[in-house]
């Protein structure tokens, strides 16, 4: 039993012999210092933590920084969106072997079907909302990926070029813009007002 512990249990210091009170305040210093390590490791180690948390924040808004800077210089800059801020909506009409294809069971008036950019309400409309970056990020093709429909030149839907419509006729797509022919319909950047009417027959 230490001394320590023989005062806590008879409490009577004036007993004890002058080398055991030495002893005493011995363990008592010993006691102190070895709490004042504890105390300040344990503050050594909060202010590391800070200290290295801090940089990691430093250096993840660095990286991004860097990130943002290498795209917006790796864009090509005639391909730059120069319209800022839309609101545009375009017409759309598919015909698949003679039946109308509405878009209407996708997204409804409160919630979209897409990318809050690039969607459609269920209103057989296209509707670009927001700040494209690019041309590229609003072309027909992305529109179609967006809301989770086959699309390419020769495809819609279920549909590819050369396969057979229910009258037993081979089938190919046809797409007018604004009642001309569209060539290229995957990479054509969508407008406001614009219609198209997609048929496969």
């Amino acid at each position: 039993m230490s001394i320590e512990n023989f005062l806590r249990n008879d409490n009577n210091f004036s007993s004890l012999t002058k080398s055991e009170r030495k002893q005493l305040k011995k363990e008592q210093n010993l006691k102190k210092k070895e709490q004042l390590q504890k105390i300040k490791y344990k503050n050594k180690l909060i202010k590391n933590s800070i200290k290295y948390f801090i940089i990691v924040i430093i250096l993840i808004f660095i990286s991004y920084s860097l990130f943002l800077l290498f795209e917006s210089s790796s864009i090509d800059q005639s391909n730059r969106f120069k319209e800022g801020n839309v609101h545009w909506h375009a017409k759309l009409a598919i015909f698949v072997c003679g039946e109308y294809k509405s878009l209407e069971n996708l997204g409804t008036k409160e919630h979209h079907a897409g990318l809050p950019l690039f969607h459609t309400h269920g209103d057989n409309l296209i509707h670009i909302e927001g700040e494209p970056l690019t041309y590229e990020d609003i072309n027909l093709g992305k529109f179609f990926e967006a809301i989770n429909i086959p699309f390419a030149n020769n495809k819609i839907m279920d549909k590819t070029n050369g396969d057979k419509c229910l009258n037993g006729k081979q089938g190919n797509l046809t797409i007018l813009l604004n009642k001309k022919l569209l060539e290229n319909p995957v990479n054509y950047s969508v407008k406001d007002n614009d219609e198209f009417e997609i048929r496969f027959e």
